[in-house]
């Protein structure tokens, strides 16, 4: 009986080390993935962003143009405008400020741009949607053809901003 006992404890210990291996290699890998991911962890900030001061879509947007974004564009003397949806995906009524970030050119330096948004708050019971309208005038003081990155936030109802670009036209 002893030896019967003795096997199974062995053959459970198997078991468990077994187990415990894969589990180890499973957070490490997984460790690995999310260690290459960018997340935003709070509305329009990302760790290595948010350590230097840059908005998210700023410090993406100047890394790449592949990322979709929401695109304000427009001749100069005109005025570029966008409608997004703001939902409130919460069980529980929500107001929020919407907030554009600055806007960083091509060269990595900020402008001075006003980006207006149409209602500036907005208040929704849950499962609500409303409309946003952002709203630019198209100036000299933008390069033409060149991308000016920043970030739309509805902080409380988003877990991260949206990048956008404001674009004079050639």
């Amino acid at each position: 009986m002893e030896d019967v006992v003795k096997r199974a404890f062995d053959a459970n210990m198997r078991y468990w080390e077994t187990v415990g291996r894969a589990a180890t290699e499973y957070v490490q890998a997984v460790t690995k993935i999310w260690a290459d991911v960018p997340i935003t962890w709070t509305p329009g900030a990302s760790p290595k962003a948010a350590a230097n001061g840059v908005p998210a879509a700023a410090a993406a947007g100047a890394a790449s143009t592949a990322a979709p974004a929401l695109l304000l564009e427009g001749f100069a003397g005109a005025q570029a405008r966008a409608t997004i949806m703001v939902s409130n995906d919460l069980d529980r009524e929500a107001e929020a400020q919407i907030s554009v970030s600055s806007l960083r050119g091509p060269d990595g330096r900020f402008i001075a741009m006003e980006i207006r948004t149409i209602p500036e708050t907005v208040k929704l019971a849950a499962g609500a949607r409303v409309p946003v309208t952002l709203a630019a005038d198209i100036t000299d003081a933008l390069a033409a053809g060149a991308d000016y990155h920043g970030e739309i936030n509805v902080p409380g109802l988003s877990p991260r901003g949206v990048p956008l670009v404001l674009r004079r036209r050639e």
